[in-house]
């Protein structure tokens, strides 16, 4: 990811994209690694001009940043809640960060006097960031100063920008510069420096966005107007005019955008927690299916039981009818009488193996006995010698 920005920075946003796309990078392992690389694949597809894939990009970044539950990775990709989250947490630096980005939306609503409060406040809070972050700084405090009719403070803010430079933030300074100097009637300087930048832009990579651009053909408007170059006025108007309209257009389509990703997300979210449901309803049902089972064999085994303890009892009846059988056959002297005796001997000799077969498979069920064969057949009970 460190490899992609670095191309990204040198201007060369195609590499870094197939460099983040490709197998040689990594997969995010965890949200805030994730929120970094969808931010570093947004800004990356901001500069080549495709920002539908980029504003999908960054909702991803936002998202994965709330996933994160750390409230400087909250702040970074949130303006509103930003300021809370760090406050609630004690970031001061992710609650400087989140400060500049207010600053940023006074500003662009107008709202000059709070933005001037807010630049008061955090000039003195300065020191506490790196000093590429200080030059970003004072280049957006000088642009809300020059917006609020401020031109020599935001001027001298400016300065210390150019005293401070690292990296090298040549287009905000440039936009900042030229509304300067158009401020304080410098309109061939505010000219010349915005069409230097236009012209000195590489073919087929716009690394300002609409909004950038159609400041730069504003500015250079307003001086072109003020020297009294109508025809130059009127063709940067025009231009701006048409970023206007591409702004208004692509603002459109971020809405519908917006719609289509918070839908997804939703449908997302309740997909995931329906499989959650059935998961929680399959678990709940086979912990009923085993209770069930485990009653169930607990009464079986406690029958079992029953049986193979009450076997004495329940065989005693068996054995005295059959000595009651034996008894009577010595008192019988006619040969039908001692036929049928012997039938009822039979049967009941029958049902008493039987009987003992039933208890000695409850004596096994209940593991308190050997198994032994036995076999009986009915069909004899009832034959005639």
């Amino acid at each position: 990811m460190l490899q992609a920005h670095g191309l990204w920075q040198a201007q060369q946003p195609a590499a870094a994209l197939a460099l983040v796309d490709g197998d040689a990078v990594e997969p995010p392992r965890d949200a805030l690694e994730r929120q970094v690389a969808h931010a570093t694949r947004a800004s990356i597809l901001a500069d080549l001009g495709r920002w539908d894939a980029s504003m999908r990009e960054r909702y991803a970044a936002l998202h994965a940043a709330r996933a994160t539950q750390e409230p400087a990775a909250v702040a970074l990709r949130l303006t509103t809640e930003a300021e809370q989250a760090c406050t609630a947490a004690g970031a001061t630096h992710a609650g400087i960060v989140a400060s500049m980005n207010r600053l940023n939306a006074l500003v662009a609503l107008g709202l000059h006097d709070e933005a001037v409060a807010v630049t008061q406040r955090m000039l003195a809070l300065c020191e506490r960031i790196t000093p590429v972050q200080q030059e970003q700084a004072h280049i957006q405090f000088a642009w809300a100063l020059v917006r609020a009719g401020q031109p020599a403070q935001a001027q001298a803010l400016l300065d210390r920008s150019v005293e401070l430079r690292r990296l090298g933030h040549l287009l905000e300074w440039t936009l900042t510069q030229a509304e300067i100097w158009n401020a304080q009637g410098r309109h061939a300087p505010a000219r010349a420096l915005c069409e230097d930048w236009l012209a000195r832009q590489p073919a087929g990579i716009n690394r300002e966005s609409p909004a950038e651009r159609l400041r730069l053909h504003q500015a250079a408007a307003l001086a072109c107007e003020a020297l009294g170059d109508l025809a130059a006025t009127v063709r940067y108007q025009r231009e701006g005019q048409r970023l206007y309209e591409q702004m208004v257009g692509r603002s459109a389509r971020a809405k519908r955008l917006t719609l289509e990703i918070e839908f997804e997300l939703e449908r997302e979210r309740h997909a995931r927690d329906e499989a959650e449901r059935q998961r929680q309803a399959a678990v709940a049902e086979r912990e009923r299916l085993d209770a069930l089972n485990r009653a169930l064999e607990a009464a079986s085994l406690a029958k079992s039981r029953f049986l193979a303890a009450a076997s004495h009892d329940l065989r005693q009846p068996v054995h005295a009818l059959a000595l009651q059988v034996a008894a009577l056959r010595a008192h019988l002297a006619d040969d039908v009488q001692q036929d049928m005796a012997a039938r009822i001997e039979r049967c009941v000799g029958a049902l008493g193996g039987m009987f003992n077969a039933l208890l000695d498979l409850s004596r096994i069920d209940a593991g308190g006995a050997t198994r032994r064969c036995w076999s009986a057949c009915c069909a004899t009970c009832w034959s005639t010698r």
